[in-house]
């Protein structure tokens, strides 16, 4: 058995069986040697390494981390393919939404991750994507960004996927223009790609025949699978009393700040390349507000401004001594030149 198996990734898109194919077919498969996620939980990989790779390298780390890193993640893949050989399978794969979509605006660009991808796979992997309507898939992101905290109506929601498309999901979903990308770096006999609407509709559900097409796809063989919703929607009921629930219990996407800081700066993005046609008041009103907040401040003696707990102490005494390795590099290069 090859240490170097065939391999394939499978990018999304959420809400297009994702989970149900991490869960009830991939990490089933009896052929597939699966990293995740999608083993044992929604979330769990083979491995800490992996799980790194996934979640975070590719996803997140700026270039300079990443390069940082890289020696690292290719042996975390190859350390992958080894297994695979040693249980014996004919196909290794990994999995996640994230590869393609961003759920996060901290998250580096589609086109970013596609290049890491081919740097660290190589361009003989297998990919397999599921596209949905984008009207359709708009709909059932915003229910699952109210799943993970979002505090916002639809009419805010799709106001922020337009208003702030520079750095959100909004071009993801250009499937022509992603594709195109993806068969820059990769062959396009290597690429499965499918409609949701393909297996699922107001009708039927049909996914054992989506199990049988990528199993043809991969070249392993067709099972039968027990089908169970791991990752169940809210309903369309539900989403008021869910606003709601996330207003009083604040949670990721009600924590962080999706849109955008001095917007008042980028007038000219949103009036004239936008064409928005936003009045001065809309323009500045963070502005209005802090200027509000400045005034309503007071002078206080009684506390300590700059207290920090125990660990805020050993993180602030882990970049202390990591700027002193840097300075002394620094230090180095001014010398020898």
């Amino acid at each position: 058995m090859s240490a170097n198996p065939n391999l394939f990734l499978h990018l999304g898109y959420p809400k297009c069986f994702s989970t149900t194919l991490q869960r009830n077919y991939f990490s089933q498969h009896k052929d597939i040697y699966f990293g995740g996620a999608g083993i044992k939980s929604n979330i769990d990989y083979v491995n800490s390494e992996i799980n790194l790779l996934l979640e975070s390298g590719i996803l997140y780390f700026n270039d300079y981390l990443y390069n940082k890193e890289i020696k690292r993640f290719k042996k975390a893949i190859k350390d992958f393919y080894i297994s695979c050989g040693n249980e014996s399978k004919s196909v290794s794969g990994l999995s996640s939404e994230h590869l393609i979509f961003n759920f996060s605006p901290q998250s580096v660009d589609y086109q970013q991750k596609i290049k890491r991808i081919h740097e660290l796979f190589g361009p003989e992997i297998k990919i397999i994507l599921i596209l949905r309507n984008q009207m359709s898939l708009i709909k059932s992101i915003y229910k699952e960004f109210l799943r993970m905290g979002y505090i916002y109506t639809y009419s805010e929601f799709i106001n922020w996927i337009y208003k702030f498309q520079d750095r959100n999901f909004y071009y993801e979903l250009m499937y022509g223009e992603v594709i195109d990308y993806i068969c820059n770096y990769f062959p396009k006999e290597n690429l499965f790609i499918d409609w949701f609407e393909n297996y699922k509709n107001s009708d039927y559900v049909d996914l054992h025949k989506l199990f049988t097409r990528i199993s043809s796809f991969l070249g392993v063989s067709d099972q039968e699978f027990d089908i169970s919703n791991h990752n169940p929607s809210i309903s369309d009921g539900q989403i008021s009393s869910q606003i709601i629930a996330n207003k009083e219990y604040r949670h990721d996407y009600g924590l962080t700040h999706l849109e955008g800081l001095e917007d008042h700066r980028r007038r000219i993005y949103f009036n004239e390349y936008l064409r928005l046609g936003y009045t001065e008041e809309e323009l500045f009103s963070n502005i209005i507000i802090k200027r509000k907040a400045l005034s309503s401040r007071k002078n206080s003696d009684d506390c300590d401004s700059y207290y920090l707990g125990n660990p805020q102490r050993k993180q602030l005494e882990l970049m202390k001594q990591e700027f002193e390795k840097s300075n002394i590099l620094l230090k180095r290069g001014i010398h020898a030149n």
